[in-house]
């Protein structure tokens, strides 16, 4: 058998791994979008990419999209490197001009390992995905395409090594903005609004995501936020576990246990948010310094709280505390969103921080009221929906120069602890919540937990090599 065969058996073992373990949560709600057929990408336009070792400076593509790495982790005095040096996460956001690829990884742990398998799923993602979405024609065939990219990506991580135990793992959320063939595909009602609409939309957004990072979706027409990924972390009270992730887990298999799959309409001038764990970790109320009883329950111990209870809370708080704090006024732009949550994220950890410099030897109280938020690196990658537009008569290298780096002032940032708004925020979660789960008595009496499995099904040990099928070898699978 030749290199080139067994790699493409390794691929396919984890491809139906990935397919066996893939859920679908907009399934029910927006079934029939998996039908809707494709316009093709259109030219590269721009390439955003970071970050280097440390707190990276905005890449910002005109109004298109903008992302950014900083690490909330102290600079100790005496020591050469930030704390958790070098950044471990990853980004990238390729525009094209009716489409765009964003992706984001965040490495498991510290070190030179994570920070290597984060940048090469994220790079080996947007490879894959170059070399064989202009042959997808419908929503369901971008879907296999994602989960293709994904498998593709988690080899990547082992190439060229010899030892299982040197390659590291990463958590990863990847999201392609698509254009539809308004001619082609089938009018039909969707749901989810807050009346019908005639399907297709002209845009539609696809990602797959495994771990802990999440896309948030805003919508100008609403001026709402959603979740896009909302599910993904199946355990709110442990953020130290992922819940997945890709490269080294047990043997050579991938981390699948929240690996999910979404798509959902997109308008002209929605702005999709890609973020690792360092931001949206200090969205969280428990992060913040809220407690239980704050949302109305008996204990001020999160622990005490029912999980399904604590799960549906956050959720329901992060895109209300966003909505409330970060829209700044009727124009919001990637730019606007990446700065004012990165600068949010540092300043709300600026406690823990102060502690560790000075008590360098101590860990930090587990206190979140006097010393909120979670250090950690932090990522946010923003683009917009919609045709990237020049004069055709110019090239458009020239215009959105690709790797475009632009470092800008950082504008006003409003306060984030406003009491007021801070109690609308949770009073409308309070409703919102008993309108799902009922009263307290009654969810604690017929609340099931059911746990995730711990360990991966171990197969046999495969021999793994460095050269993965080429496009030309790679026949994909239909999605099962």
């Amino acid at each position: 058998m030749t290199k080139v065969q067994v790699d493409l058996q390794n691929f396919e073992i984890i491809f139906r791994r990935i397919l066996e373990a893939a859920t679908f949560p907009c399934m029910d709600e927006y079934s029939s979008l998996i039908h809707w057929h494709l316009k093709p990408p259109g030219p590269l336009m721009a390439l955003i990419t970071g970050p280097g070792d440390s707190s990276a400076t905005n890449e910002t593509c005109g109004p298109y999209a903008s992302a950014k790495s900083i690490s909330t982790y102290p600079l100790i005095p005496g020591r050469p490197y930030r704390e958790g040096d070098p950044i471990c996460d990853r980004y990238q956001v390729q525009l094209n001009e009716n489409s765009a690829f964003i992706c984001v990884t965040d490495g498991c742990n510290w070190g030179e390992k994570p920070r290597r398998a984060a940048r090469l799923v994220n790079k080996s993602m947007r490879n894959y995905i170059n070399k064989h979405i202009a042959e997808q024609k419908t929503v369901r065939e971008a879907v296999q395409v994602l989960l293709a990219a994904l498998a593709d990506a988690h080899l990547s991580v082992f190439d060229g090594r010899e030892e299982t135990w040197i390659s590291g793992g990463t958590t990863a959320v990847a999201g392609l903005i698509l254009e539809i063939d308004m001619e082609s595909s089938e009018n039909e009602v969707i749901s989810g609004f807050s009346s019908p609409v005639l399907a297709p939309t002209k845009w539609i957004f696809v990602c797959v995501n495994v771990g802990d990072c999440k896309v948030l979706h805003y919508s100008p027409r609403t001026r709402k936020i959603s979740d896009v990924t909302s599910v993904s972390r199946y355990n709110s009270l442990d953020a130290t576990d992922p819940g997945g992730r890709l490269g080294s887990f047990q043997e050579m298999m991938p981390d699948l246990r929240n690996l999910c799959v979404f798509w959902i309409p997109v308008e002209e001038k929605d702005i999709l948010m890609a973020m690792s764990d360092g931001v949206h970790d200090n969205l969280d109320p428990q992060f913040q310094g809220l407690s239980p009883q704050d949302f109305g329950y008996p204990s001020d111990n999160w622990q005490k709280a029912p999980p399904v209870w604590v799960s549906t809370l956050k959720n329901l708080y992060l895109p209300l505390y966003v909505q409330e704090f970060f829209i700044a006024d009727d124009h919001m732009t990637p730019e606007k969103f990446q700065t004012r949550l990165t600068e949010y994220c540092y300043r709300l950890t600026s406690q823990s921080r102060n502690y560790l410099v000075t008590n360098p030897a101590s860990r930090i109280p587990c206190d979140y009221q006097k010393y909120p938020g979670k250090l950690d690196h932090t990522t946010i990658a923003c683009v917009q929906v919609g045709n990237l537009v020049w004069d055709k008569q110019e090239d458009p290298a020239k215009i959105y120069p690709l790797n475009l780096s632009v470092s800008d002032s950082e504008p006003t940032i409003p306060s984030y602890n406003d009491p007021l708004v801070q109690e609308r925020i949770i009073n409308t979660a309070k409703q919102q919540l008993t309108g799902i789960l009922g009263d307290l008595p009654s969810l604690e009496a017929s609340v099931i937990i059911e746990n995730y499995p711990q360990e991966l099904e171990r197969g046999e040990s495969t021999t793994w090599h460095s050269v993965r099928p080429s496009s030309s070898a790679l026949a994909v699978p239909g999605v099962k």
